[in-house]
């Protein structure tokens, strides 16, 4: 009997290990990307609609397939994530700009984004890490690296970063400003 129960855990752990979830589209009703599906693979570009939070759990990896963004309409909250490559494995060869960008708000919907303890690395492909056209951006002890180009991009009249204790590296650009938006430290 014990031996079973050895091996029953012994499988889960197993399965657990080798899990990941596929997402894409538009995310409608408030949601969670836990531990236990991690890691998320972004294989078309995901969408928070307005009035709709996406919470991203300790520990989750979300890795971008090639040209795919995840876009904040409505609300993002990330906790000690990594937002990287689908590239970012072992024995992969991730480079800057395998994927695109997280975007926060655009034109009439004002996102709010919250990365706390992240790492947001390898995008870039239309020339941002993370672009902030419209609402609040916070960034609080992270790490962006590696973007092809801007690794922190602020564009538009309601457009504001809060930057605490982060790290902008290995950018062509670590922060491009356009505009009347505004950047805050928070430090």
């Amino acid at each position: 009997m014990k031996r079973i129960a050895i091996l029953f855990l012994i499988l889960i752990a197993a399965i657990s290990a080798n899990s990941q979830t596929f997402v894409s589209g538009n995310i409608g009703t408030d949601s969670t990307w836990a531990i236990g599906g991690s890691p998320y693979i972004v294989t078309g570009s995901v969408t928070v609609n307005s009035g709709v939070q996406l919470t991203v759990d300790p520990g989750v990896i979300v890795r971008f397939q090639g040209g795919q963004a995840l876009v904040v309409y409505g609300k993002l909250v990330a906790s000690n994530a990594t937002f990287t490559s689908a590239k970012d494995t072992i024995g992969g060869t991730p480079a800057a700009g395998d994927w695109a960008y997280i975007q926060n708000g655009y034109y009439n919907d004002t996102g709010s984004v919250t990365l706390d303890t992240c790492n947001v690395k390898y995008g870039g492909s239309g020339g941002l890490e993370i672009y902030d056209y419209l609402g609040t951006a916070t960034l609080i002890d992270c790490n962006v690296s590696n973007s092809s180009s801007v690794g922190l991009y602020i564009v538009g009249t309601g457009a504001k970063a809060n930057l605490s204790q982060t790290t902008i590296s290995s950018c062509q650009w670590p922060i491009s400003y356009v505009g009347s938006g505004s950047v805050v430290s928070m430090d």
